[in-house]
């Protein structure tokens, strides 16, 4: 539950080491982060993602999603739902059950 922080710590050297980080690393962060209780800075690695040449798939809004929900934010959830389908964003049948769960 602790590993969150070590995480975090890791992709930052990847980026500073430059070695180009890719969205399966984000994701193992950002799950991290949610199963560690850290659901904001979960919420946040993908908010960071947006400017960023990444491209975000199903698994990292159903991390993001899952994170919202356990931090109570409808509002996000609803955002990274109309995110999805801006960006063309695959949605699955699990991502559905992340959202009405949230």
């Amino acid at each position: 539950a602790g590993a969150w922080p070590k995480a975090i710590e890791l992709l930052v050297a990847m980026e500073e080491g430059r070695v180009e980080k890719d969205i399966l690393a984000v994701n193992a962060v950002m799950r991290a982060c949610d199963r560690g209780g850290s659901w904001g800075k979960a919420i946040q690695l993908l908010d960071d993602l947006s400017g960023s040449r990444l491209e975000m798939d199903s698994a990292t809004y159903d991390v993001a999603l899952t994170a919202s929900g356990k931090e109570g934010r409808a509002d996000k959830t609803m955002e990274l739902m109309s995110e999805m389908e801006r960006f063309k964003v695959e949605v699955r049948a699990l991502t559905y059950n992340v959202a009405i769960h949230a």
